[in-house]
This record gives C-alpha cells, sequence and structure tokens, in this order.
C-alpha cells in the first residue's frame, strides 16, 4: 500500500492490527528516495 509522503511509522497501529489478525505486513522509510511527481526517478 503506498504511502504517499507518509513514513513507515505511521503504519505502525494498522500492522499491529493486520499482524493480530494473522498476515504479515512491513512498513519502512526509503530516506534516499527520490521521487518527482510522475514517479521514482531512474538512475542515469
Amino acid at each position: 500500500m503506498h504511502g504517499g509522503f507518509h513514513a513507515g511509522w505511521c503504519w505502525e497501529r494498522t500492522i499491529a492490527e493486520l499482524d493480530r489478525l494473522g498476515h504479515d505486513a512491513v512498513a519502512w522509510c526509503r530516506v534516499a528516495a527520490q521521487l518527482t511527481i510522475d514517479g521514482p526517478l531512474q538512475p542515469d
């Protein structure tokens, strides 16, 4: 699930609930990700 401009921490409660229901879920922060309005920049 895309988090837009949110960091991984904002999914803590959702992930805990998914875990409680028996699902696997992870969220992380892509600190060095460069994004444009069209999507991620492609390396040269």
